[in-house]
């Protein structure tokens, strides 16, 4: 993303109301219900790789497919859908990431969104490790063993 904006003269310019904070010139502005940003970047297209890969592809390959499709939809598509601003987009999936993964943490559906099998994995392995007593009571204890008795000792 930084590469983006240094002002490569044989890059171009970012095309604006096509991406993300794409603007003329370096400032905020309102959106229809949030902040938005305009911000002038290069032209160079495939550096978003840069950001996708990592936020979205590499969750797939290790495993943790159902919550990067939590992600996508309480994420980039909420932002999408509740404001018409493309600048606003990314402000918005900020604010919204904060309640997405209280809700994820917090809540009945952290056990939903955990993966038990992936194709990748060795399975039999996994399933012992998430099976066993031990694993279930570190994934359960608010307070590390550890720490719990030195509260308990003052």
């Amino acid at each position: 993303m930084l590469v983006k904006l240094y002002p490569f003269a044989w890059a171009g310019t970012c095309t604006i109301g096509y991406e993300p904070l794409c603007g003329s010139q370096l400032c905020s502005v309102s959106g229809n219900w949030h902040i938005a940003w305009n911000v002038p970047m290069n032209g160079l297209k495939w550096l978003t790789l840069g950001y996708y890969i990592p936020v979205f592809v590499a969750p797939l390959i290790y495993g943790s497919w159902k919550f990067t499709i939590y992600h996508l939809i309480v994420g980039p598509l909420a932002a999408r859908i509740s404001t018409d601003n493309i600048n606003e987009w990314p402000a918005v999936w900020c604010l919204l990431s904060i309640g997405m993964f209280l809700i994820a943490i917090k809540t009945p559906l952290r056990q939903i969104l955990y993966v038990k099998h992936w194709w990748l994995w060795d399975s039999e392995e996994v399933a012992s490790n998430i099976d066993s007593d031990e694993s279930e009571e570190v994934l359960t204890s608010p307070v590390p063993l550890a720490v719990q008795s030195t509260l308990d000792k003052n």
